[in-house]
C-alpha cells in the first residue's frame, strides 16, 4: 500500500484535520497520519511539537475555498501534484484563481517542493493567466526571484509585440480604456511595472481604441 492509498483509505490514521473556511460556513474533515505530516511540512511539524502531540484533531482555518486542502494533502502523501487545469476544473474556478489558492496554501505550510512545481507550471500557461497570478501574489508572497522572472517574462512579451492579451485586460467591451484599472491600486502598479508610467498615462488620457493602443504600445515600450 502506497502513502497515497493510505491517505485515501484513511487506514491507520491517528489524526483528523477539519478544514474550515473563514466564516465557518463550510468545513471538511480529513483523516491523516501525524508522522507523514511532520516530515513533509515544517508548519505541521511545529504544531505537533508544540501542544498538538497528545491531541487527535486540529481545526485548520483555510484562507482559500474549502476543498483545496485535499490537493495539498495528496501532494504531501505522494509528492505529486495533479495538473493545475484539472484542479481548477474540479474546484470550478478560473485557472489563475486555482493556482493562487494552491500557492497560498503551500506557502503557508512551507512545502517548498510543491511551490517550485507550481512555479514551473505557471510559466507554461497563457500570458493572461501569468499576469493575474503576478498581480494577485507578488505583493503578498515573499519570493522575489520567481516574481521578478515572471515580470521580466511578461515585459519581454510586450516588447516583442505580443500584446493582444494585454489589450484584453486594459480595454473594455467597447474598446475604450478601462478606467477600473486606475481604481485598482495593485493592478495599476503591476501594469506600470510592465509597460511604464508614461505609456499607461497616455493611454488613459487619450481613451484610446484597441488599434491605437496597440500602436502606442509598440511606439513607447
Amino acid at each position: 500500500m502506497s502513502y497515497l492509498q493510505l491517505f485515501e483509505s484513511g487506514k491507520y490514521s491517528d489524526f483528523t484535520i477539519e478544514e474550515i473556511n473563514s466564516d465557518r460556513t463550510e468545513s471538511k474533515e480529513h483523516l491523516v497520519h501525524k508522522c507523514i505530516l511532520a516530515i513533509s511540512s515544517p508548519y505541521f511539524e511545529g504544531l505537533l511539537e508544540c501542544g498538538m502531540k497528545e491531541k487527535n484533531k486540529l481545526e485548520f482555518m483555510t484562507p482559500v475555498k474549502v476543498g483545496f486542502f485535499r490537493y495539498v494533502l495528496k501532494f504531501i502523501y505522494s509528492e505529486m501534484l495533479e495538473p493545475l487545469e484539472i484542479i481548477a476544473r474540479e474546484m470550478k474556478l478560473p485557472y489563475h484563481e486555482a493556482v493562487i489558492s494552491l500557492y497560498q496554501l503551500f506557502e503557508m505550510l512551507m512545502i517548498k517542493k510543491a511551490i517550485r512545481k507550481i512555479q514551473t507550471d505557471v510559466f507554461k500557461t497563457s500570458y493572461t493567466s501569468q499576469f493575474h497570478i503576478y498581480t494577485s501574489l507578488h505583493h503578498r508572497i515573499d519570493n522575489e526571484e520567481f516574481f521578478e522572472n515572471l515580470r521580466k517574462r511578461l515585459a519581454t512579451t510586450i516588447r516583442s509585440g505580443e500584446i493582444e492579451w494585454l489589450s484584453d485586460i486594459l480595454l473594455d467591451q467597447e474598446n475604450q480604456f478601462n478606467e477600473k484599472v486606475f481604481e485598482d491600486t495593485v493592478l495599476c502598479q503591476t501594469i506600470t511595472h510592465l509597460i511604464g508610467c508614461a505609456v499607461i498615462r497616455k493611454m488613459r488620457d487619450t481613451r484610446v481604441s484597441r488599434s491605437i493602443m496597440d500602436s502606442e504600445l509598440g511606439l513607447f515600450i
